[in-house]
């Protein structure tokens, strides 16, 4: 026996997306959402950025392996922030600190 839930007589046409906005927290991957400057439905296009994490790492490495150490976290993305932006109007949507 099959039980259905929710309010009768609406039919849903898939998953209500969030608006993206202050209280919205990002991660690592492209999100799905509304973007609130054009309103449309969305997965979020990335970025990768240079932030205090990676110039941590990269005073760590300069100091222990050499000079030749030290550009690896400016190469590799996971060691670097992640910038939100919608796809079509490239609104700025949120970040990722790591």
């Amino acid at each position: 026996m099959t039980v259905v839930t929710g309010t009768p007589g609406i039919l849903s046409s898939g998953p209500l997306l969030k608006t993206f906005g202050v209280n919205r927290l990002m991660g690592p991957d492209p999100m799905q959402g509304r973007c609130p400057s054009c309103g449309q439905s969305i997965v979020t296009h990335i970025d990768y950025e240079v932030g205090s994490h990676a110039q941590t790492l990269m005073c760590l490495f300069c100091f222990f392996g050499g000079l030749f150490c030290c550009w690896i976290p400016l190469c590799v993305p996971s060691m670097q922030d992640v910038v939100h932006s919608c796809p079509n109007c490239q609104y700025p949507l949120g970040r990722y600190n790591r």
